[in-house]
C-alpha cells in the first residue's frame, strides 16, 4: 500500500465540499430550483450516454424553456460492451444511440472528440481543442461529472475542463452532476414532469441497457433526490453548483495542491 502523505483524507475533503455548499447565503440543505438559468449550455460527456443518465430531465427542461444545448462526447465508448466483438462497429452504434438519445431530449448540438475510452487524458492538444469550443460555445453553464467520481474517465473530463478554464476558457459556473457516484448537492431540480422522457432517452442506449438496468436505477436515484422537496416532486436531481473559481478552488484541494 502507498504512503498516505501529501493524500487528502475522506474526511477532509468532506468538509471542504460542505464549507463550499454552504459558502455566502447557502442554506444547509439544498435548494429546489425550476432550472439553472441559462440561455447557452454546454454538457461534457465522458461517455455517450452519460449526460442523458445524469441529467437529462434537466436538459429537456433548458430545451423547453429555448435554451442552446450542446453536447461534448470525450470518449468514443468502445469498452461499454465487452461483449460487442469490433470495437469500431460499437463505437458507431453508440454515436447512433447518443444521436437517437440527443433528438429526444432536444439537445442542438452533439460534438464527437473520439478520445479512446477508459483511457481519457489530458494532453495539450486536447486541451486546446476543449478551450476553442468552449470560447466558441460561449455557455453560461458547463454541466461535467463531479470531481469525486471514481469512474476515471469521469475524473479526467474534471482534470481537463480544469487544465482548459486555466488555458483561458471562461466559464461563469459549474454545475456538476452525479453519475457513477452520489454527490453533495447544493441544488435540486425537480424532473417529474420530464421524468418520461428522460428514460425514453435512457432507453436508446441499447448497448449499455441491456447489461445495466439504468432506467431502474435512475428512477431510485432521482427519486430519492426528492428527500429534500416537497412532496408532489416524485423525481429531481440533483447537483453541486458552483462558479468558476470555487470550483478550481475545490479541485486543487482535492488533488493536495492547496492548503
Amino acid at each position: 500500500m502507498g504512503s498516505l502523505a501529501g493524500r487528502r483524507l475522506p474526511k477532509d475533503v468532506f468538509r471542504h465540499v460542505r464549507a463550499l455548499v454552504k459558502a455566502g447565503d447557502e442554506a444547509l440543505y439544498p435548494r429546489l430550483i425550476e432550472k439553472p438559468e441559462a440561455r447557452r449550455v454546454i454538457v461534457l460527456s465522458p461517455h455517450p450516454d452519460d449526460d442523458v443518465i445524469a441529467c437529462g430531465g434537466t436538459l429537456v427542461k433548458h430545451h423547453r424553456a429555448g435554451d442552446h444545448i450542446t453536447s461534448f462526447y470525450l470518449t468514443d465508448g468502445r469498452k461499454g460492451d465487452p461483449s460487442w466483438g469490433d470495437e469500431e462497429d460499437l463505437v458507431r452504434e453508440r454515436k447512433a444511440e447518443a444521436e437517437r438519445a440527443a433528438r429526444i431530449i432536444g439537445i442542438d448540438e452533439l460534438v464527437f472528440l473520439g478520445e479512446p475510452d477508459l483511457r481519457l487524458r489530458v494532453t495539450a492538444g486536447l486541451v486546446q481543442k476543449l478551450v476553442g469550443m468552449l470560447k466558441d460555445g460561449r455557455p453560461d453553464i458547463v454541466y461535467l461529472p463531479f470531481m469525486l467520481d471514481y469512474h476515471p474517465d469521469h475524473r479526467a473530463a474534471n482534470a481537463l475542463f480544469v487544465a482548459a478554464c486555466r488555458d483561458g476558457a471562461d466559464v461563469p459556473a459549474i454545475l456538476a452532476y452525479e453519475a457513477w457516484t452520489p454527490l453533495i448537492p447544493n441544488r435540486i431540480v425537480d424532473i417529474t414532469d420530464e421524468m418520461a422522457v428522460k428514460c425514453e432517452a435512457i432507453g436508446e442506449h441499447r448497448t449499455q441497457t441491456k447489461n445495466i438496468e439504468y432506467i431502474r436505477l435512475v428512477k431510485g436515484l432521482n427519486a430519492y433526490r426528492t428527500l429534500h422537496a416537497p412532496r408532489e416532486c416524485e423525481y429531481a436531481e440533483a447537483f453541486f453548483a458552483a462558479p468558476r473559481e470555487r470550483y478550481l478552488q475545490l479541485w486543487d484541494y482535492v488533488e493536495g495542491e492547496a492548503s
